[in-house]
């Protein structure tokens, strides 16, 4: 890699570790990023707060359309992150449209942003 190449990744890099921090997320070790919605997920009579998603990989894109087509962007978005959250609170899954659709669109989006934020991290600063 030649130095405009790794000097362009290591700006993104700092951009995005900058945006990590502004937003209240954690990049942990494995690469995944945790961080707290604002009203939580309920799941029989809990209420959870923290998540984990993880970088999406090909096999995700593909369990997604499973539960939805990609015509229908919003639900086959939803469906990518179902397959990339790792946990909310301490409910491991499985997470399906439905289990999300008891969130509020505010925690929708956060999730949204923390899955932005890794497939972005993914690809700036893959792992190993």
């Amino acid at each position: 890699m030649d130095n405009t190449k790794a000097t362009a990744k290591a700006l993104t890099e700092k951009v995005i570790e900058a945006k990590l921090e502004e937003l209240n997320l954690t990049r942990n070790e494995d690469g995944s990023i945790s961080g707290e919605l604002k009203r939580g997920l309920t799941i029989g009579p809990d209420t959870h707060k923290t998540f984990t998603v993880r970088e999406g990989t090909a096999a995700d894109l593909f369990n997604a359309e499973k539960a939805a087509t990609a015509e229908k962007a919003v639900s086959y978005r939803a469906a990518v992150l179902c397959q990339q959250l790792v946990k909310v609170g301490s409910f491991e899954g499985p997470f399906t449209l439905s289990l999300l659709g008891k969130l509020s669109s505010g925690d929708l989006n956060r999730l949204h942003t923390a899955q932005d934020m890794v497939d972005t991290l993914g690809e700036v600063a893959p792992r190993g």
